[in-house]
């Protein structure tokens, strides 16, 4: 087999679990708003989740400026990483 032949399989087998990974998605409520196969396993980005239809862990924390801060979560999920953005407020009257 070649590497090309290598290299089609394994985007196959990650398309497919990419698929099987939105499909399920779907059925709780979640909608994919982007994935990417460049790694060891898909990622799809997906809104912030409702409830506890899915819960993550905290992947990635950056501020904004002095008002907000981001938080990336993430969690495995049939075979991909699921990611959303949690974005938090400071309140005007908590600054120093």
């Amino acid at each position: 087999m070649t590497t090309t032949d290598k290299n089609r399989t394994a985007i196959q087998h990650q398309l497919t679990a990419a698929l099987e990974a939105i499909n399920a998605l779907a059925d709780k409520g979640l909608t994919a708003r982007s994935v990417s196969i460049t790694g060891a396993r898909p990622v799809i980005v997906i809104d912030r989740p409702r409830g506890d239809s899915l819960v993550g862990a905290q992947h990635i924390r950056e501020r904004k400026g002095e008002l907000v801060t981001r938080t990336k979560m993430a969690t495995p999920f049939h075979g991909c990483q699921v990611e959303w953005d949690v974005c938090q407020s400071t309140p005007i009257s908590g600054l120093h």
